[in-house]
């Protein structure tokens, strides 16, 4: 409950009231990757305002208009594949939810830090040089963290996975909206 509270919440109760909020207005708040029955990880996000603590984090607040990727916990296999995965798929969800921007904060990591440092576990701020490489650009910067935007505008919106197999399986002829005359 770092995200959706200025000070810690233990309170069960005060957590599932955020839960059952955020989801009855906004939809699922995250994604799980789980991969050959193996979890690889997590993503969180949603719209910024259900956010709170992103208003007091250095080079905050988060923008209103944007959705924000508040947090990833990642198992040891391909972190950084997982991490990608997931914060594209969180990107998708965000477009079809006709956001137009997400952001995220980052660090600036030194060259020495190790990969497994900057992804494996839980983490609130995301590894900059990532977020920079799927075209996130710094709209604040305070210190080490900066807060990263990306317009969504730009991104197409993928097909589901069930119309793509549908488009492989069915024969041309049988597809909706195809004429055989």
């Amino acid at each position: 409950m770092f995200w959706q509270h200025n000070t810690k919440v233990s309170d069960v109760r005060a957590k599932q009231r955020w839960n059952e909020a955020t989801q009855a207005a906004d939809g699922s708040w995250g994604r799980v990757l789980i991969e050959d029955e193996a979890f690889r990880g997590l993503v969180q996000y949603g719209p910024s305002e259900r956010f709170v603590r992103a208003r007091a984090l250095p080079a905050g607040p988060a923008s209103a208009d944007a959705g924000l990727i508040t947090c990833t916990f990642l198992a040891p296999d391909d972190a950084p594949g997982s991490a990608e995965r997931l914060m594209l798929e969180a990107l998708a969800d965000l477009k079809g939810r006709a956001l137009p921007a997400a952001e995220a904060f980052a660090l600036s990591y030194p060259e020495e830090v190790p990969s497994s440092e900057r992804f494996v576990g839980h983490h609130t701020l995301f590894d900059r040089e990532f977020l920079e490489g799927l075209g996130f650009a710094a709209l604040r910067s305070q210190g080490q963290v900066a807060l990263m935007r990306i317009d969504l505008s730009g991104i197409a919106p993928a097909e589901s996975r069930v119309l793509s197999m549908v488009r492989r399986l069915l024969p041309e002829a049988l597809r909706p909206g195809t004429s055989t005359a």
